[in-house]
């Protein structure tokens, strides 16, 4: 996993014993992280981490994938943890920017595939974003109702299958 922005934060101290570490910009693992600092550096931590001194990512892959987080701040969204599930699939919970705390309800886990062009998943997700076009149905006597649904009313939003958007 990929913690943003350090191990340290109350939030994220249960992730912090499991040891974290410090990635630079172009994907390589650093000593374990001083949880009491904070930092712009992704850190990451598993009960397996790759050895001190090991590319977590390919240097061109970690940089596209930095920059669609920091483009998240665009779209009100502000990256908390990232997730590496495997070398493709990736998850970020993000929540909104300029939140102090999180809770369950106010995040919402962004699912991507790094062999996919992050590129065209961001702007993906901000058209569904600026458009509001997360909605919910429901029946009632009258008839069916679509009601408009914030992101963070969701749990998660799926990029990982070309153009479309699954979301639940």
């Amino acid at each position: 996993m990929l913690i943003l922005p350090a191990c340290g934060h109350s939030e994220q101290n249960r992730l912090a014993q499991n040891g974290c570490r410090y990635v630079d910009k172009e994907g390589f693992m650093y000593a374990q992280a001083d949880t009491s600092t904070s930092s712009d550096l992704l850190v990451y931590t598993k009960a397996d981490t790759p050895k001190t001194g090991s590319q977590l990512l390919p240097e061109e892959t970690f940089t596209i994938l930095q920059s669609f987080i920091n483009n998240l701040s665009e779209l009100g969204l502000s990256a908390q943890l990232v997730s590496l599930q495997d070398q493709r699939d990736i998850s970020l919970t993000v929540k909104e920017a300029g939140t102090a705390t999180t809770t369950a309800t106010s995040t919402v886990e962004i699912r991507l595939d790094l062999s996919d062009s992050l590129n065209q998943a961001y702007t993906d997700l901000k058209t569904v974003i600026e458009k509001d076009a997360f909605v919910a149905t429901s029946s009632d006597k009258a008839g069916t109702q679509e009601n408009k649904v914030s992101p963070f009313a969701l749990e998660y939003i799926d990029l990982r299958f070309g153009n479309k958007v699954f979301y639940k």
